[in-house]
């Protein structure tokens, strides 16, 4: 018989939780996914993880053979919201302004993003800083011949970290970690890449308050900004600025290499927020279904990671998606129009797939519109 532990700190103190299996999931990249995930929390170090056993190990094969980054948008990132200026950016500009603003990098240097995909944030970072040699990384070639086109890119390495040489002065893990199958002893790898007084930018997903994160299955570890912060100094970081305000729904941490030993952490966690986000996206996802067998024309509010999961749990494919994004409307996703918010079709339901405070102010705003919105009845505690 398997004995699971925590792959984050190899605790054995650790508690499945058994209702997720009987979810719907979804992909990083935004598709449907079959149910039968198992999910536990580390009583130890207070991780929240996947069981990465044979059948996790599968899936996670399949999903990234058939990978489609940016998808939805035609293979643009996703934009933020700046409310000082009223614009909107690409995450990766709007990322390395962040960074900036709390530290000053020298006018020439080593930079790589380790999973860089199609390259968008070494296309911004060199915008930024043009004296800069930059490098990337991928589990694949896909994108290869793209990235070392792009202006000041050195090299893309494919494969492991152990192909890459040492000395780089920033590094880049932006939604890379939450996928690593043993993230402690892959940052400890990280760490010997990094030049002295170099700087790590780690940019993670999280499920406070993103209750569908915890169905992404190719994410084999979810965090929050405390035991984010943890786990890099147990992998010998020094934490600069930890915050989940950079980006909504994302945790945003920088960190230098420390001198000092490797912290042991302990922190007492029951996983009960995980069990009160099981019971939210269960009630959530009948009360859709409700919405849905009642109306003549069912519609879910946009287009990615919520999307996804409530048309895996609907069981087919609503008649129309509603975005507000630009580079979506007009496309299709799952084989459905994606509408803006005025062309709903007159007498429409649409279920808003968001934790009840934010999705009451989507509704307020676009309940002017000819479409009816529907809110989750349940709190997200």
């Amino acid at each position: 018989m398997r004995i699971e532990t925590c792959h984050v700190c190899e605790s054995g103190d650790v508690r499945e939780h058994e209702r997720y299996r009987g979810l719907q999931r979804i992909t990083s990249d935004c598709k449907p996914w079959p149910s039968g995930g198992r999910l536990q929390t580390c009583r130890s170090c207070g991780c929240s993880q996947v069981i990465c056993d044979e059948a996790w190990q599968a899936s996670i094969q399949s999903i990234y053979e058939n990978y489609t980054i940016y998808y939805q948008g035609g293979g643009e990132e996703q934009k933020v919201f700046n409310a000082a200026t009223a614009e909107t950016l690409p995450r990766s500009e709007w990322l390395l302004d962040r960074i900036a603003a709390h530290t000053q990098l020298a006018p020439t240097g080593r930079a790589l993003d380790i999973g860089c995909g199609n390259g968008r944030f070494l296309k911004a970072f060199g915008a930024k800083h043009p004296n800069w040699n930059l490098y990337g990384t991928e589990f694949d070639a896909k994108y290869k011949d793209l990235v070392e086109s792009l202006p000041g890119v050195e090299e893309m390495f494919v494969g492991g970290l152990e192909t890459l040489p040492d000395g780089y002065d920033f590094v880049s893990l932006i939604h890379v970690l939450e996928h690593i199958e043993k993230p402690l002893s892959f940052l400890a790898a990280v760490k010997k890449k990094i030049s002295s007084g170099g700087l790590l930018f780690v940019e993670l997903p999280t499920y406070h308050g993103t209750p569908f994160e915890l169905l992404i299955t190719d994410h084999a570890t979810h965090f929050t900004l405390e035991s984010a912060a943890r786990m890099l100094e147990q992998a010998g970081f020094e934490v600069l600025h930890a915050c989940s305000d950079w980006v909504a729904k994302e945790l945003s941490l920088l960190a230098i290499p420390s001198r000092s030993a490797a912290k042991s952490l302990p922190v007492a966690s029951d996983g009960q927020d995980v069990e009160s986000t099981i019971t939210w996206l269960l009630e959530t996802s009948q009360q859709m279904r409700t919405v849905a067998a009642a109306s003549h024309s069912f519609g879910i509010l946009g287009t990615s990671i919520a999307a996804a999961w409530l048309t895996s749990e609907l069981g087919r494919v609503p008649d129309f998606y509603v975005d507000e994004d630009p580079n979506r409307i007009g496309r299709t996703y799952n084989g459905a129009p994606i509408l803006s918010s005025s062309a709903v079709p007159v007498g429409s339901d649409v279920f808003i797939g968001q934790p009840s405070e934010l999705a009451r102010k989507i509704a307020d705003r676009l309940g002017a519109g000819p479409g009816r919105y529907h809110v989750p009845a349940s709190n997200l505690h």
